[in-house]
């Protein structure tokens, strides 16, 4: 039971779901201790899902500022009932 809550939380700096886990490490429990280690593992498991779980169409959408794409790759399809693509824009133009 333990393997599916890891798989079902948002881990590191980044927030990436625990679901993506197989793309970067052998078993849940591995992406776990990865993650309770240090920031560097935060930032392997999150360029690992720019790349490779979404086939690099999020780093694509990054690229052209498509807030809407990047919003829904990261947040789901309903995404815009919070507003993510919108307060991502924002907080990008206060820069």
């Amino acid at each position: 039971m333990l393997i599916y809550a890891i798989q079902s939380c948002s881990w590191g700096k980044f927030q990436v779901m625990g679901k993506y886990y197989n793309y970067l490490y052998s078993t849940p429990n591995e992406m776990e201790e990865a993650m309770n280690m240090c920031e560097v593992q935060h930032f392997a498991y999150f360029k690992t899902y720019l790349k490779d779980v979404t086939g690099g169409t999020m780093i694509k959408a990054m690229k052209e500022k498509n807030w809407n794409k990047i919003a829904e790759l990261y947040n789901g399809l309903d995404y815009a009932k919070n507003n993510y693509h919108t307060k991502m824009k924002n907080e990008y133009d206060k820069l």
